[in-house]
């Protein structure tokens, strides 16, 4: 399995760099009121680019302040003993919680 993870990447090295720079061009602090509409732009472009990569669902969540971008990519092999993964959560980009 992380032979094909390795493989992936390297890949897809570039696109996967071009994809995460332009994130991190959107100058999206949320403490600073001057970028406010950036947060939102920023959200919006994570919830993309988690569509494409084939999550199950994903929902730009509104709240008091900033939105949360949430994603899941339910996965449901199982093997002869009985592990795999279920289901995988995520929240503006870091994993919440992996049911096994």
């Amino acid at each position: 399995m992380m032979s094909q993870v390795k493989t992936y990447i390297e890949t897809n090295q570039q696109r996967l760099l071009d994809e995460l720079f332009d994130l991190l061009r959107i100058p999206s602090v949320s403490a600073n009121p001057d970028f406010h509409d950036d947060v939102f732009e920023a959200a919006q472009y994570l919830a993309e680019r988690l569509s494409e990569a084939g999550l199950d669902e994903v929902e730009i969540c509104p709240t008091d302040g900033y939105p949360i971008v949430y994603g899941q990519k339910n996965h449901r092999p199982f093997f002869a003993n009985g592990f795999g993964l279920r289901t995988l959560r995520c929240a503006a980009g870091r994993p919440l919680r992996t049911l096994a």
